[in-house]
């Protein structure tokens, strides 16, 4: 089982270290996350992802300048940008409209079905898919995605569908980065990450029943859901394209 100084030293600067290892530990193996190298890949990739684990819902909250450069082909020239300068919700609905099983701009769905979890799920579409897995409604599995499990899960869904053990277990990390990213942005960290991992992460990770850690109550509500990031404005120079050949570039996962 995973430890909770291991996953402080792992994943530095995760706010919340023990709800985050009780949760790996009880939905990793589940998803066959189950080995030395599976999980150091999982917590290397996942946690440069999301932050550590801290940032697990998608923030969109771009300026006017930034939209042109994350999505041209849904933002032609500043005239169309404008209106939607530091409007998350707008912004959702527009970029992900018609696309992904989402409805028009106006259906609301791009927003409702906006990126959540370790592995940002996106799309009506792929929530259906993550839901029937789950055995949960769409609108439960919405709302399960705002959790730290099920946005630990969702992740493992992810990472299950689109075979991401195989290049685990044969170490090649470039690739699995590939898969994951789309290509190999933050690579270093990631890298540093795994290794890392590899060296704290014991041979017999989950040859033992795994026991939940205790959370002190005065902290458990603050848990559950993880750290929301929506009304941080996401500075120009950290805007990252995302358009068409983006999307295409994950592998069918998050299909148009």
């Amino acid at each position: 089982m995973l430890t909770v100084d291991q996953i402080k030293q792992i994943c530095t600067g995760t706010k919340n270290p023990i709800d985050l290892t009780n949760t790996l530990n009880q939905v990793l193996p589940t998803y066959k996350i189950d080995t030395k190298l599976r999980v150091a890949a999982f917590l290397a990739q996942c946690g440069h992802e999301s932050c550590q684990f801290n940032v697990l819902k998608e923030n969109l909250n771009y300026s006017s300048t930034a939209l042109r450069t994350v999505w041209p082909s849904r933002f032609t020239s500043d005239e169309m940008a404008a209106p939607y300068h530091r409007k998350p919700e707008m912004i959702a609905n527009k970029v992900y409209c018609d696309r992904m099983g989402n409805g028009s701009e106006a259906s609301g769905e791009g927003y409702k079905f906006r990126g959540r979890g370790a592995i940002q799920l996106t799309g009506k579409q792929n929530y259906t898919k993550f839901a029937e897995s789950i055995n949960k409604t769409l609108d439960e599995t919405v709302a399960y995605c705002e959790t730290f499990e099920g946005a630990i899960a969702s992740a493992c869904y992810y990472w299950t569908v689109n075979n991401l053990n195989t290049y685990a277990d044969s170490g090649d990390f470039v690739t699995l980065t590939k898969k994951i990213n789309g290509g190999t942005n933050g690579l270093q960290d990631r890298q540093k990450h795994y290794d890392h991992a590899l060296e704290l992460i014991d041979e017999t990770i989950f040859t033992e029943s795994v026991p939940n850690i205790p959370v002190d109550a005065t902290v458990a509500v603050a848990v559950i859901v993880p750290l929301i990031v929506e009304d941080i404005e996401i500075p120009d120079e950290e805007a990252v394209e995302k358009d068409e050949h983006w999307f295409g570039s994950m592998f069918g996962f998050f299909d148009d």
